[in-house]
């Protein structure tokens, strides 16, 4: 059945109040559940102490303490920094509640429809047709034993390299809960797959995996990404804007409270201290600057694309060239996680995409630079992967 037909079908059974009985269409309305979990939870924690110490600083501000003989008020001057920094946390958390909520506003307007022939989400945005054979895996965001208490996660549907997408996103509202969901995508999955590979696919597969690029030619390969030109059998995973969350802010708020503590002086002392505040300024403002420069000239030999996935090689450049991962050369792929923090995020985990060759050497992308889900591209991996060695 051709794509539009199969669409046609789908969008019918979505007019429909309920599926004809007996019907291999399967249709997954939205609906308003579970809007607040043990992250939106932390989100308003956030949000509560950066209001609790905005009050603590305002009553410091007014002389709620006794006065003191000091010049600056030190502990008023840190007060107003944890503030800022509680602040910055809860700005990022009024953001990601404001999108939850618009979508759960919204949850009516999102089903999904499984048929035989592939998948439609439809969403106030539009419609998104995704062909069965170009179904490589569903997944869920994080690891099994991470999810507890988090009711509110997306279901990636990931794709190969010829449907022009790596994954497509499924809401929380769809389903009784993300993972319900998940199982029931694996199970059309599985029910679809049987009896999908035959001689002519694998003809195909052979073919695609003959037409690979040579190792000579991996950098026209890099360059064809770049320019959006990538070939059929090849998956571009563009690059993400996550690391700019992990900068060292912090500094920046200090020249704030710096800037400020100066103002609050005397006029007399102005003059003394006007060297030594404009000093500790130039630093605390240069600290984010540096790193920001620096990342930015580690990142700009990528030219905006992360991974290049071949039939043969996983493609990434560095600063020294193109870095070629034959996928043969692989013994497993895994991610990673370890306990940072940041500005924005406070106390988070900072995951990676870990590709461990037989030699035991391992080659590391973090997810901050990935513009998909790691678990997205630990799929597509496993995927080409899997094909190679077949």
């Amino acid at each position: 059945m051709s794509e539009e037909a199969w669409v046609a079908r789908a969008r019918d059974a979505l007019a429909r109040p309920e599926p004809d009985r007996g019907d291999d269409v399967e249709v997954v309305r939205g609906a308003r559940r579970a809007l607040f979990d043990v992250a939106a939870l932390r989100s308003l924690i956030s949000i509560a102490l950066a209001i609790a110490a905005w009050w603590v600083a305002i009553l410091r501000a007014q002389g709620g303490d006794a006065p003191t003989a000091a010049p600056i008020d030190a502990i008023a001057l840190l007060v107003e920094l944890v503030a800022l920094a509680l602040s910055a946390r809860a700005a990022v958390a009024m953001v990601e509640l404001a999108r939850r909520w618009r979508i759960w506003l919204s949850a009516a307007r999102h089903a999904l429809v499984m048929t035989p022939e592939g998948l439609l989400l439809r969403t106030p945005q539009g419609d998104a047709a995704v062909d069965r054979s170009d179904v490589v895996a569903v997944v869920e965001r994080g690891e099994w034993g991470t999810r507890a208490g988090e009711r509110w996660r997306e279901v990636y549907v990931v794709t190969r390299s010829s449907s022009r997408r790596a994954f497509v996103t499924l809401p929380p509202v769809l389903g009784d809960t993300p993972g319900v969901l998940a199982e029931q995508l694996m199970r059309w999955l599985a029910r679809t797959a049987v009896g999908e590979a035959d001689d002519t696919d694998t003809d195909k597969a052979t073919e695609r995996s003959a037409e690979a690029p040579s190792p000579a030619l991996v950098s026209v390969v890099y360059e064809q990404a770049v320019a959006g030109r990538a070939p059929p059998e090849v998956t571009v995973i563009r690059h993400g804007a996550g690391w700019l969350r992990r900068g060292p802010y912090a500094s920046a708020l200090m020249a704030i409270v710096v800037a400020h503590g100066f103002l609050q002086m005397p006029r007399a002392s102005w003059i003394i201290a006007a060297p030594l505040a404009a000093v500790s300024i130039a630093i605390c403002l240069g600290l984010p600057l540096m790193w920001l420069v620096r990342a930015r000239s580690e990142i700009a030999p990528r030219r905006g694309v992360a991974l290049v996935l071949t039939p043969t090689d996983a493609l990434m450049r560095t600063r020294s060239g193109v870095l070629r991962i034959p996928w043969s050369d692989v013994g497993r792929l895994t991610v990673n996680a370890r306990g940072t923090w940041s500005l924005f995020d406070g106390y988070s985990p900072a995951r990676e995409l870990v590709f461990v060759r037989r030699d035991g050497s391992a080659v590391r992308y973090q997810e901050a630079f990935l513009g998909a889900p790691v678990e997205v591209a630990k799929a597509l991996c496993d995927h080409y992967r899997a094909s190679a060695t077949r």
